[in-house]
């Protein structure tokens, strides 16, 4: 009997055939399941790396330079010195004509000659007082001010420096009346001194104030301030 009529073996060989396509399916699967892992450990891997470009360093805020700058600088000082310069020549002037006019038409502790010398301790503090704001003013329409990189460090310069020399102004001319009280005048004891020298610190702030007005003033209407 042949093969072909032998039913039992064409049995066996569909079974055989159909163990082979079972057997082909676990790889299939085993290799669609070992796929997914990779798959998704790529994305899970990737996404970190996605992140990091959006983190950027902060930028860096350029600033322009300070007002108060010019202050610390060598020619900054220098102006500053220039001007309390001025305003301490001005500040011995006041006093030695204080000294001088009690010592001419005072001279006493007593009656009228009393009186004349507690007047010119007050003039002569007056004169320091309101003299200085003008001289604030006529410091302010000067060139050696505009030495500033911007308008306002020339603003704070004037200021500075002209509050600083009425300061030294007035500590100056305190001193000399001081002197006139020391001598019999009218300006009172030692404790006078003290209030003096705290008068022109408060009052320094309008001089300084003049002083930047005028240059800024200056600055807002150059051709009229300069040749």
């Amino acid at each position: 009997m042949s093969s072909e009529d032998d039913p039992t073996e064409q049995n066996q060989g569909g079974r055989s055939g159909q163990g082979g396509q079972t057997g082909g399916q676990p790889g299939q699967a085993g290799g669609q399941t070992g796929g997914q892992p990779g798959q998704a450990g790529g994305q899970t891997g990737g996404q970190p790396g996605q992140a990091q470009p959006g983190r950027g360093r902060p930028q860096q805020v350029q600033t322009g330079p300070s007002a108060t700058d010019v202050l610390s600088r060598p020619d900054g000082q220098s102006v500053i010195k220039y001007v309390v310069g001025i305003f301490a020549v001005v500040g011995v002037g006041i006093g030695l004509t204080g000294v001088l006019a009690d010592s001419l038409l005072g001279g006493g502790g007593t009656g009228a000659a009393s009186f004349i010398s507690f007047g010119i301790t007050l003039m002569a503090f007056g004169v320091a007082i309101f003299g200085g704001s003008i001289l604030a003013a006529v410091i302010g329409l000067q060139d050696f001010l505009q030495i500033g990189e911007v308008d306002n460090q020339t603003y704070v310069l004037a200021f500075a420096s002209n509050a600083a020399g009425f300061i030294v102004m007035g500590i100056i001319v305190a001193l000399f009346i001081s002197i006139l009280g020391g001598s019999g005048g009218g300006a009172g004891g030692g404790g006078g001194l003290g209030d003096y020298i705290v008068g022109s610190i408060v009052m320094a702030i309008p001089a300084g104030l003049v002083g930047a007005g005028v240059t800024w003033l200056r600055d807002w209407q150059p051709g009229i301030a300069k040749n």
